[in-house]
């Protein structure tokens, strides 16, 4: 497993653990937690959490689904997609890595939740204008929202000018996915 203390965590997930990797800050690597802790009946329990995903959802290796459910998605919503975005085995531990989208101001881009701690609303018509083309793709091709608008923490405001910012999706685990 690759170890926690080792890299810096960006943010932690419910299955995964999203690391800063050490050897290139400008990308960040998704790796699923070793433990996850459940309730059923009332009781909390900690299990594995490959094995919670694998019974809950079917899925062996849920990077491995998520790549290739990226590789399955239309162009057009691809572009708000983080860049460079790759699996593979890191010491037979499987990662899903990606660049971190940074603002014009060479600053890594907030989640639209940490965004909105900090300066409220989200006052910038091209960023809506552009989450209406997402939401419109999205049911133009019958595709889940992926949680998109869940929490705010799967969705990244990237600044490319003082005017014009982008949504970047960064969390697009195949649930629901139609083949």
């Amino acid at each position: 497993m690759i170890l926690e203390s080792e890299k810096r965590i960006i943010k932690t997930g419910d299955h995964r653990i999203c690391l800063e990797d050490p050897l290139n800050p400008g990308r960040c690597i998704k790796v699923v937690k070793p433990e996850k802790t459940v309730r059923k009946m009332g009781i909390k329990r900690t299990v594995r959490t490959s094995q919670y995903i694998k019974r809950r959802y079917r899925i062996d290796d849920l990077n491995k689904a998520e790549y290739e459910m990226i590789q399955k998605l239309p162009d057009e919503l691809k572009l708000y997609l983080p860049a460079n975005i790759s699996w593979g085995y890191e010491n037979e531990e499987s990662i899903l890595s990606m660049d971190r989208p940074k603002d014009y101001d060479g600053k890594y881009s907030l989640t639209v939740q940490e965004f909105a701690a900090a300066n409220g609303k989200i006052l910038n018509n091209a960023f809506w204008d552009h989450v209406k083309k997402i939401v419109e793709i999205m049911v133009k091709y019958d595709l889940p929202f992926f949680h998109t608008f869940q929490d705010g923490n799967n969705m990244i405001i990237q600044k490319v000018t003082d005017d014009d910012w982008r949504p970047v999706l960064i969390d697009f685990k195949p649930w629901g996915i139609k083949e």
